[in-house]
């Protein structure tokens, strides 16, 4: 009877070939839905990151009926100036459009609050002062960013989720050693990547379409967009929830293995005529339905938007040179330098890429 009995408790248990057989199947159905639910997830995230840049663009377009302007409290010739490039100033277009659109200008003296931002501490000043120069500023209450009235003072014409304000407190977040635009919280989409704004110069139609900053002494600079207003997360090694860097290898012979944006730090000196920002910003922000094919190779008649915001994407990189069109940029050659965003109508330069683009206006 003990033998029977051993005998059924073999044949009621599993052998290892068994075992191994259900252990494969587990791993190839787990295969089979991982993906799938990621990129489920990441779909729904970029749904939430186009209805972010809608609303923005919503936001932009009745604050520019009524004001007769773009939003951005500091005019574009400001925020393009070569001082808001150096990490002492480093003053974002996104954060310059938030001070118009959410509201929290304040005339009251600058009070250092909860203490200095560290690269290991969040906190921040409850006041800063902020701005492109040294010589052009503006006051802001932290806890009032957002507010719906503003106490009265100033209208919010958008009033964001507080998940979607996030300090970059460190350097190699923002490039910027400025105290108060460390603490000024940025704009993240839902995948917590800080989004680009891109704010057109309106009084530069018949000029350059793109250009890396403005100096007033040297007219031929002035564009329609300019490279400098983001040039502090354009030049970030460690953007966002994934950490992504933005800023290219000091060597070029990397930039074809390291993953990088096309527009980041270190293409300003691409080339000998400087065309590696302008020209990328013509593939970026020109309107492919309105080329000028008056001169080879063609250039942008329009824009895409007087005022644009930008998403990195699933990847956290701004136009990735690891992506398709990120590697087409990279084999261009002819009239076009490598590593430059092609700007060649009909089709959409941005083919090849995950970024998201919205505006208003």
């Amino acid at each position: 009877m003990a033998h029977r009995q051993l005998e059924r408790a073999r044949r009621a248990g599993f052998t290892l070939m068994e075992m191994m057989v259900v252990v494969v199947i587990v791993i190839v159905v787990l295969a089979i839905v991982f993906p799938a639910l990621q990129g489920a997830r990441n779909a729904a995230r970029k749904a939430g990151t186009q209805a972010l840049l809608a609303d923005l663009g919503k936001a932009s377009s009745q604050f520019q009926l009524d004001h007769r302007r773009n939003p951005g409290y500091f005019a574009i010739a400001e925020m393009a100036s070569d001082e808001n490039m150096t990490a002492a100033r480093g003053f974002t277009e996104m954060e310059n459009i938030v001070i118009d659109l959410a509201g929290g200008i304040t005339q009251s003296p600058v009070a250092l609050g909860n203490g200095i931002p560290s690269d290991t501490s969040a906190q921040g000043p409850r006041i800063v002062e902020v701005g492109p120069t040294a010589a052009n500023t503006v006051r802001i209450q932290l806890d009032k960013i957002g507010a719906p009235t503003d106490g009265g003072v100033q209208r919010s014409y958008w009033t964001p989720e507080a998940k979607l304000l996030q300090r970059q407190t460190r350097t190699q977040q923002k490039v910027t050693m400025n105290i108060g635009h460390r603490s000024l919280p940025d704009v993240v989409d839902p995948m917590g990547n800080p989004l680009l704004a891109w704010n057109e110069d309106t009084g530069a139609v018949n000029l350059n379409f793109g250009g890396t900053s403005y100096k007033p002494t040297s007219p031929q600079t002035r564009a329609r967009f300019y490279w400098a207003p983001n040039s502090s997360l354009l030049s970030a090694t460690q953007l966002g929830r994934r950490g992504a860097s933005q800023a290219a290898p000091s060597s070029p012979a990397d930039w074809p293995s390291v993953p990088h944006s096309v527009i980041g730090k270190g293409h300003e000196n691409l080339c000998a005529d400087a065309a590696a920002y302008p020209g990328s910003l013509s593939g970026l922000l020109g309107n492919p339905a309105f080329p000028n094919t008056t001169v080879d190779p063609p250039r942008p008649a329009a824009s895409r938007g007087e005022v644009i915001f930008h998403s990195a994407g699933v990847d956290g990189i701004f136009l990735s040179s690891a992506e398709a069109g990120g590697k087409a940029a990279a084999a261009a050659a002819g009239p076009i330098p490598a590593w430059v965003l092609k700007y060649a109508p009909p089709a959409n330069s941005l083919n090849g890429f995950d970024d998201v683009l919205g505006g208003g206006n």
